[in-house]
C-alpha cells in the first residue's frame, strides 16, 4: 500500500512532501489538461477537482480566495503536527514495523480500532510558485490568479446510490428529487453528521420556490432525526467523534477549533476489508454501504495549552464548533444516551493516552467535561432540539 501521509517537509516552494508516491501523483496531476470544477466552497476559500474517478486517491487545490481572518497558512502548521502525532501515538501502540500498524501510519488513521481518517496534503503553494500555477491556471475559470493554496487529497465523494436516497427523502421538491439527485454540483456530495441537533417537523414538499432552489447534497447537514430515520449507527459516530476529539487535544495538542466531521467512502484502495487489520475497520449499512468518518479543515486550530485556561479554551471550541459532537442536557433519553456514550469513551480513551502523564494532565479531561457541561445554558442556542 502506498504511503499517503508521510511527513510535510519545509522544501522549496511549492511545499511538497518527501514520499514518492504523493510526489508522483502531484507530478501527474500538474501534468494532467482536464478542467478543475469547484466541489466547494467556505469562508477561507474555494475547492477545485478534477472530477471524481475510481482510480487512485485524486487530490484537490483549496484556494485562499474567501473571506479575512482565515489562514491556510495556519491549517498547514496544524495539519503536518497532527500527521505526525499520528505516526508517534501508533508507533507507541505497537510496532511500527508491523504492517498494520504501518499501514494505519501511512494512510492517516488514527489507530486499527479508531475509525477516523483525516485527508494527506501533497504541497503548498504561495503567488510565487510559478512553475505550479502555470500549469493549474489554464485549467480554471478565466480570470483567476494565483495565491495561496493547498493540494490536498480529496475525500472520496459519496456515490449516486446514496445521493438518491438523500435526495428521495429530503429534497423539499419531490418531483425534483431524482433529478437533484443526478445534478452534476451535488456529485461532490459528503455527509455532516450533526449527533448534536435536531430538525423536527420539516417534510418533503414542505417549502416554498425559494428554498427549492438552494437545496444542495454538498457537505449535507444530516440531523440526529434524520440519521435516526436511515438507521445510521448514531452511537458509534458517537464513539467516534469521542475518540478523535481526545486524539486531537491530548496526542496532537490543538484545540480542535472548527473542525469537521463528514461521512464518505474508504480511499479506494482501502474499499475491502485489509487482511492485515483481521478485520473490516470500515462502518457498513444498508443506507451508506461501507463508509468511514473524516476530519477536514484545521485551519482555526491553535495550539493547546495544557491547563485550567486551555480546558476553557477546548470547552469553547466544542460550543462554537457546528453541532458534530452530542449535546449536554438534552431533554430526550435518546440524546441523553448519547452525550453519555460520547462522554464516556472520552473519558476512557483520554485515560488511556495520559496514562504515563503527570496527575496534572490526567485530571484536565475531568475538567474540559465538567466546563462543557457548566457552559450548556450559555452555547444552547442553535443545540438539540427537543
Amino acid at each position: 500500500m502506498s504511503a499517503l501521509c508521510s511527513r510535510l517537509q519545509p522544501l522549496a516552494s511549492p511545499t511538497l512532501t518527501t514520499n514518492n508516491s504523493q510526489t508522483e501523483r502531484y507530478g501527474a496531476f500538474l501534468n494532467s489538461d482536464a478542467k478543475l470544477v469547484e466541489i466547494g466552497q467556505g469562508f477561507c476559500g474555494t475547492v477545485w477537482a478534477e472530477e471524481a474517478t475510481a482510480a487512485e486517491p485524486a487530490l484537490v487545490v483549496k484556494r485562499a480566495d474567501g473571506g479575512p481572518g482565515r489562514s491556510l497558512q495556519n491549517e498547514l502548521r496544524m495539519h503536518t503536527p497532527i500527521l505526525d502525532a499520528i505516526r508517534r501515538y501508533c508507533a507507541t501502540k505497537g510496532n511500527e514495523s508491523n504492517r498494520t500498524y504501518r499501514q494505519h501510519i501511512q494512510n492517516g488513521q488514527v489507530e486499527p480500532d479508531m475509525r477516523i481518517n483525516i485527508p494527506f496534503h501533497v504541497a503548498f503553494l504561495d503567488p510565487s510558485s510559478s512553475d505550479s500555477w502555470s500549469k493549474l491556471l489554464p485549467r480554471l475559470p478565466d480570470g483567476f490568479t494565483a495565491c495561496e493554496a493547498l493540494i490536498s487529497e480529496r475525500i472520496p465523494p459519496m456515490p449516486l446510490r446514496v445521493r438518491e436516497l438523500l435526495s428521495r427523502h429530503y429534497c423539499p421538491s419531490l418531483e425534483l428529487a431524482a433529478q437533484m439527485a443526478q445534478d452534476k454540483a451535488n456529485e461532490s456530495c459528503l455527509v455532516r453528521p450533526y449527533l448534536g441537533r435536531r430538525r423536527l417537523g420539516q417534510q418533503p414538499g414542505d417549502s416554498n420556490g425559494l428554498r427549492r432552489r438552494f437545496f444542495s447534497l454538498r457537505n449535507f447537514a444530516l440531523h440526529m432525526e434524520q440519521m435516526e430515520q436511515l438507521t445510521l449507527p448514531v452511537k458509534v459516530y458517537a464513539v467516534a467523534m469521542a475518540e478523535a476529539l481526545a486524539f486531537l487535544l491530548w496526542v496532537a495538542r490543538v484545540d480542535a477549533g472548527d473542525v469537521e466531521y463528514v461521512l464518505a467512502p474508504p480511499r479506494a484502495e482501502e474499499e475491502q476489508p485489509s487482511p492485515a487489520a483481521g478485520h473490516d475497520r470500515h462502518l457498513m449499512t444498508e443506507a451508506f454501504g461501507r463508509h468511514d468518518l473524516w476530519i477536514l479543515d484545521f485551519d482555526c486550530c491553535r495550539e493547546l495549552e495544557m491547563s485550567a485556561a486551555g480546558m476553557r479554551r477546548a470547552a469553547e471550541c466544542f460550543w462554537r464548533n457546528d453541532p458534530f459532537y452530542p449535546r449536554p442536557g438534552a431533554v430526550s433519553e435518546k440524546d441523553r444516551d448519547m452525550w453519555h456514550a460520547f462522554e464516556d469513551r472520552f473519558l476512557k480513551k483520554s485515560g488511556e493516552i495520559l496514562k504515563e502523564e503527570d496527575w496534572e494532565l490526567k485530571e484536565l479531561p475531568g475538567m474540559l467535561i465538567r466546563i462543557i457541561r457548566e457552559g450548556r445554558d450559555a452555547w444552547a442556542q442553535g443545540g438539540i432540539i427537543n
